[in-house]
């Protein structure tokens, strides 16, 4: 299995994936502050993207030889968290699930797997998130 993580932050969950035997080959974050963690504690590329502007095709080339591939996203929790909800512009970060379907979409994976807190279900974002796994299988 080839994985490519979205949102990785310091990449606690890359690691976690690649304890348990998968081969990550990159993560994709925002937050340029979080590479020298990221690279120090997974063997995978570093890319200081915002995920907006991230496409398919890049998405693509990442996966570079066949296996099964699997997208891994953490989308920013904050919009969702009871902590959050005093935030202001949490809205903002809305649209980042969004774009982890948009990407699903796109390239047409093996398998997806995201994790957030238990409050995202209760928002739009997320049905549609989940309309659109249902419609690319």
């Amino acid at each position: 299995m080839t994985v490519v993580d979205l949102f990785y932050g310091v990449g606690g969950l890359t690691k976690g994936l690649s304890n348990a035997g998968l081969r990550v080959v990159a993560g994709i974050d925002v937050d340029a502050d979080c590479e020298y963690q990221f690279t120090a504690n997974n063997d995978a590329s570093f890319f200081v993207q915002d995920v907006a502007a991230v496409d398919g095709t890049f998405i693509k080339t990442l996966y570079s030889r066949p296996s099964v591939t699997v997208l891994a996203g953490c989308a920013p929790c904050q919009p969702f968290s009871h902590y959050g909800r005093a935030a202001k512009n949490r809205r903002s970060k809305w649209s980042l699930l969004a774009d982890f379907a948009r990407i699903v979409s796109e390239v047409r994976l093996d398998i997806v797997t995201t994790e957030n807190v238990p409050e995202v279900a209760l928002h739009p974002v997320f049905a549609n998130f989940v309309g659109t796994l249902g419609r690319v299988r």
